[in-house]
This record gives C-alpha cells, structure tokens and sequence, in this order.
C-alpha cells in the first residue's frame, strides 16, 4: 500500500509560535500556566504537562508571580483583565491570524456596523472574539444567516480556520436581504493551503486518514472536506489504526491538522506501511 502525504499538513506558523513560547518558558522557577489548552491535541497537552506546564481554567487557580502564556486560538477580553490584575507574567501566545479577526471586528464596530462573526459559537477562538465587540452575532451556518434581521449594514469577519465555502454560503445568504455588507475575510492562509492540499490529494488516492485532536475545528473541517471526495477517518493517534479498514486499499493519504505533532504523524505513517 502507497501512503502519500499532504503537500500541507501539520503544525502552522500560530501553534508553532505558541508551542516555541511554551517550551522556551519550561523548566524556569517560576510557575508556567496556559490559560486553557494551548493548542486543540490532547497528546501534545499531555505530554507539556510531564514538563511542568500547568493548564488552569479559572483565575483563582493562577498564582502570583507565575507565566502565563496565552493560548493560541485567544483568551476573553475578561480573562485577560483578570490576569492583569494578578502579580504575573504574561505571554501572547496567541495566533496572530487571530488577532487580526479581533483587530478587523473592532473596527466593524467602530464604524457603526453590526458586527457578524462566521464561526463556531463554542470555539475558543470565536468566544475570544465575541468578548471584544459589545453586541456580536455568531452564524455557523447558512441556514443560520436566512433567519437574522434585516440589519441596514453588516460587518462580517471570519473564523480563522472555516471552510471557504461555508464562508461563501453564508454571504449568499446574507446578501439577499441586506444591502450594506462590509467582509473582511479573516481566514488564514495556513488553513486554505491545508484544504486545498487535503482535497487534492483525496481526488488520488484510495482512502484519507486525517490525524488531529477530535476538538480541533480546523481538524473536522479537513475531515468533512476529504469525506465530501472519498473514504475517510478522523484519527488521533496510530493507536486508532485498524489493518482490516485498509483491504484493497492500493493509495492511502496522510493529512493533520494545524495542531498535530511531527511524531505523531510519523507513527500514524510508520504503522500504515506495515499494513
């Protein structure tokens, strides 16, 4: 059986930089925290936390005069007045693609739009977002968008990590009632290059195997993507494995989300070439 990888796949510029500001601050006297997890894989969360990275999920779990590195997806603007009003040190681990959806939704709201974010309502990253603009709208989907009020103007920013075409559906939606619609399309360029490499290489082979946490949206997106064109399975570690799926299976992809680990892909490709 041929394996054959994505020509994009892993560990983006973002969690790259959150996980270098992680591991540069490990092993220092003080306490390292991240406030949530620090990126969407539970093996790369666990195996931080043999080093010493404490995960913490409310502020009166963090202690003075500790680090605390934000999360790559983003924390709420309350969090962060939180933590500022606490005696520690504090890292913005977050994505700058990120950031640049609060940058963008601010500025909607500054001038005077209703401000639209197209996302999931439970991601951290969206939640992040919301908190910084006082009345924010969230729509995960088209559907969703038919059923909004006639707004005389709109400003819409996006999920980092959404589909395009999901994107596309929505705006369709949106447009046939109203007029004034101001897009900043917030989707990174880490994101699009991972699904149109994912859906490429789906068109070749026999059958995808997509690795990544199974909270992770941009992972489930690349999932929904490759199903959409062949067989598919979503899979966290080569663990999950089973010989008998891969029968007849002559060409087999590899593609992972932009928070898998480097070793984790290579046991996944190890254990499909003894299959």
């Amino acid at each position: 059986m041929e394996v054959i990888l994505a020509k994009n796949y892993g560990f983006c510029f973002g969690v790259r930089r959150a996980v270098d500001l992680l591991e540069n601050e490990l092993g220092r006297t003080n306490p390292v925290y991240t406030f949530g997890p620090l990126i969407h894989n539970q093996q790369f969360v666990d195996k931080m936390a043999e080093k010493g990275a404490k995960i913490v999920n409310e502020l009166e779990d963090v202690k003075e005069r500790s680090i605390v590195i934000s999360r790559a997806h983003g924390l709420e603007k309350e969090i962060i007045e939180g933590l500022k009003n606490k005696k520690v040190t504090i890292i913005d681990g977050v994505c700058p693609f990120v950031n640049l959806v609060h940058k963008k939704a601010l500025e909607l709201e500054s001038d005077g739009f209703q401000t639209i974010i197209i996302g999931e309502k439970d991601h951290p990253e969206v939640k992040a977002a919301a908190s910084y603009i006082k009345n924010p709208l969230i729509i995960e989907n088209s559907e969703e968008a038919k059923k909004i009020p006639n707004f005389e103007r709109i400003g819409i920013v996006v999920q980092t990590t959404q589909s395009q075409q999901n994107v596309i559906d929505i705006v369709s939606a949106l447009i046939e009632n109203i007029k004034d619609i101001r897009i900043f399309n917030t989707r990174c360029s880490a994101t699009e290059e991972r699904q149109n490499a994912a859906v490429e290489l789906a068109k070749i082979v026999d059958k995808m195997v997509i690795i990544g946490g199974k909270h992770s949206g941009n992972t489930k997106r690349l999932y929904q993507l490759c199903f959409e064109v062949k067989p598919s399975i979503h899979i966290e570690t080569a663990n999950e494995l089973e010989k008998d799926e891969f029968k007849n299976i002559n060409k087999v992809g590899i593609t992972a989300g932009a928070s898998t680990p480097q070793y984790i892909i290579d046991e996944v490709i190890e254990t499909l070439k003894t299959f």
